[in-house]
């Protein structure tokens, strides 16, 4: 949804920025065919009608290229080639449904502003000699042309703007989520985690087996598994979930402020954020995943993304979610963190099926934030792409409509010289050396 609309909205300023440049090139056109007897109301008919012609076109060469790009995935050994591919007519009408909207909305503003010109106004359009603009605006003759067209410029800027926006706000959601996870495992005290190789975070599953083969090394002070899950809730809609042993290493960051620690069955505690949000007490019961849970006490860790969650043991996360003795993840704690890179590759020699990681690392050892650091890439050139097309269109449309002005100006600069050799006196010529 977010590549879409963000694809929606830069094609849709694209499209207005397109047809108003068109209206502007051909306002003397517009002017002639008034004169010559077209009504009002039939000129934004015309304008509607190239605006819907050239959206639909556009999206049956995008549909095209969709469909050529599916395939090329398919035949790739990337991920996504993993899903397959399934084509509907849902899918090709909701494309064409969307052209068409955009068709319209981009059309609209140029069209109404077509329909408003006076023939005698638009005969007597110059391109882009016409217009008056103040000699005392800032920045010389660059600021002044970009004046001139105060529409295109701004849907210029808008279009720019949008793609950049989304560039920052994707790139800083990406590394909110690689800082949250890392500085959430930096809290438990850890120095290496662990996760099965291969695979997506919520399909990881580690014997606890391996967990004790773990800690059973002399160098490894403590191993704490973990397995993280989300419910829906009345009051929030997602509500993370996360299990541990009620005595493991990593439950001491979890400080309590009110009630008290995690000990037995069928006990929650609650985050900080959560149990505002939902209203909860010390006390409380909270139902999750069709079991109830006593409210035993209210944590704080000082991140957000675990205060508005919530701890149970992890036995009864495995038989919740049907992991019976398996974790997602482990974390390990070492009694001399300074061979924590040793430990590491010792670890993974001896389990080639887990990928381990120091805690630092952790953002880089996961395949979701992976996918994710592509996915923001893919969208951040797509958005410098379709802006850089904008771009393009916006500055050739400027060069043609400003065609006479431009060969005003080369011919002044030819002028000067001429005048400057009329004006040198004879002995001043025969001076110079």
């Amino acid at each position: 949804m977010a590549i879409s609309g963000l694809a929606v909205a830069i094609g849709g300023i694209g499209m207005t920025n397109t047809l108003f440049m068109s209206v502007f090139e051909r306002t003397r056109e517009i002017g002639v065919l008034r004169s010559l007897g077209w009504r009002r109301r039939r000129v934004p008919f015309l304008i509607l009608g190239e605006s819907l012609t050239l959206a639909l076109l556009g999206g049956l060469v995008g549909i095209g290229l969709g469909v050529a790009a599916v395939f090329a995935l398919g035949r790739s050994a990337s991920w996504l080639g993993a899903f397959g591919t399934q084509f509907s007519p849902a899918l090709f009408t909701r494309a064409l449904v969307t052209v068409i909207v955009l068709g319209l909305v981009g059309g609209a503003y140029p069209a109404w502003w077509a329909s408003r010109l006076l023939p005698i106004e638009a005969l007597q359009y110059e391109g882009g000699s016409g217009g008056h603009v103040s000699r005392s605006l800032p920045g010389g003759m660059v600021v002044r042309n970009l004046w001139r067209r105060r529409t295109r410029t701004a849907l210029t800027l808008l279009g720019i703007g949008v793609s950049i926006a989304a560039i920052v706000a994707l790139g800083a959601v990406a590394e909110g989520a690689y800082y949250l996870m890392t500085q959430m495992w930096r809290a438990s005290q850890t120095d290496l985690f662990a996760i099965e190789a291969g695979v997506d975070s919520d399909l990881s599953a580690i014997d606890e087996r391996v967990g004790a083969r773990i800690a059973a090394r002399p160098d490894v002070e403590a191993v704490s598994g973990t397995i993280l899950t989300a419910v829906n809730t009345e009051k929030m809609p997602l509500l993370i979930v996360f299990g541990y042993h009620p005595r493991a290493f990593a439950m001491r960051h979890f400080r309590i402020v009110e009630g008290q620690p995690l000990m037995g069955r069928h006990q929650v505690i609650v985050g900080r954020q959560a149990a505002e949000q939902m209203g909860l007490q010390v006390g409380d019961t909270l139902r999750l995943l069709s079991s109830n849970f006593r409210v035993v006490g209210i944590y704080e860790t000082g991140l957000a993304y675990e205060e508005i969650g919530v701890v149970i043991g992890l036995r009864e996360v495995q038989s919740l979610i049907g992991k019976p003795r398996q974790v997602m993840y482990y974390g390990i704690k070492l009694r001399d963190p300074e061979r924590a890179e040793a430990v590491r590759d010792e670890l993974a020699a001896a389990f080639p099926d887990i990928d381990f990681a120091l805690t630092a690392d952790i953002a880089e050892s996961l395949s979701d934030f992976r996918i994710l650091k592509e996915m923001v890439g893919t969208i951040s050139f797509l958005a410098v792409f379709i802006g850089g097309v904008g771009m393009l269109n916006t500055m050739l449309m400027s060069v043609l409509e400003r065609t006479r002005e431009i060969g005003v100006l080369r011919a002044l600069g030819g002028l000067y010289p001429a005048w400057r050799a009329t004006r040198m006196r004879p002995v001043e010529a025969l001076r110079y050396e």
